[in-house]
């Protein structure tokens, strides 16, 4: 969809993207999914890590803030599966009471609505992406996850993290 095709120059002319396949091999190795080689939950670590503990959570925050003061980043997203849902889904970011302009019509737009359109967008494109899974809310006891703490701390609009199920789609079909 996007290889060298003009669609695909376009983007990559326009936008950097990093793509970061695992930050959890030690944990994984061990046949842990979310819990590193130490025991400790990454995924709740974002918001307060330690280089020497979390080395792994550190450095990337790191260098996602970096990219952030060099350029400003437009979306996150942290893959995750989940092993109770069925299908592929968003858990996203939003404050409904933020307004923002749209650049291209001039009109106001929430936060909400901006948060809501790539994952509405996924599900026209996609059988197994399902919006209705989709959450926005943003959770107190979530505040240590890559998601929020990036949405908070770096006021990123678009940051999700994209669950994928252990079970397969509902439809029975495959994902691609």
């Amino acid at each position: 969809m996007v290889g060298d095709n003009d669609y695909g120059k376009m983007l990559r002319a326009r936008y950097l993207f990093r793509i970061v396949p695992m930050l959890n091999p030690d944990g994984v190795i061990k046949g842990n999914y979310r819990f590193s080689g130490y025991g400790c939950d990454l995924n709740r670590k974002w918001k307060s890590c330690k280089e020497a503990y979390q080395p792994e959570i550190f450095y990337m925050r790191e260098l996602i803030r970096k990219e952030n003061v060099e350029r400003k980043v437009k979306m996150y997203i942290d893959i995750h599966g989940h092993s109770r849902k069925k299908n592929v889904f968003f858990y996203g970011c939003c404050d409904p009471n933020l307004n923002n302009i749209n650049l291209n019509t001039g009109a106001a737009t929430t936060n909400a609505s901006q948060a809501k359109e790539f994952p509405f967008l996924m599900e026209k494109i996609h059988d197994a992406f399902k919006y209705s899974y989709c959450s926005f809310n943003v959770q107190k006891e979530k505040d240590g996850t890559a998601r929020v703490s990036m949405w908070k701390e770096l006021k990123i609009d678009h940051v999700y993290t994209l669950e994928s199920t252990f079970c397969g789609p509902e439809n029975g079909g495959n994902y691609l």
